[in-house]
């Protein structure tokens, strides 16, 4: 299921897309933002709206990915806190300690 950030995207752009198609095909639909002495189209910033929704789309679904490994590693260390509190305590085997250096050769 598409997020709403997506579906914004596409409104945006789709807006973007018919502001400039209109414009280039003749229509004078006089959709512009003064910034000084100059005219923007409005569908630059429409564009630029519609990356903003794409951009917090993708971030949202990293953070979800994030999300989902975190539980997964802390669900695998209660596990391994629940196996070594079950499991018997032993002596460690002599036979295993490798701190101390090997004896000389005879």
């Amino acid at each position: 299921m598409p997020s709403l950030n997506l579906i914004l995207a596409a409104v945006w752009l789709s807006l973007g897309v018919g502001v400039l198609a209109a414009t280039y095909a003749g229509h004078d639909l006089r959709w512009y933002i003064r910034l000084g002495k100059t005219e923007v189209s409005v569908a630059w910033l429409a564009f630029a709206l519609a990356g903003y929704n794409v951009v917090r789309w993708w971030l949202g679904r990293r953070r979800r990915a994030t999300q989902r490994i975190e539980r997964e590693v802390e669900r695998r260390r209660e596990f391994a806190r629940q196996f070594r509190a079950a499991a018997p305590e032993e002596p460690p085997n002599p036979d295993f300690n490798f701190t101390e250096p090997p004896p000389p050769p005879a």
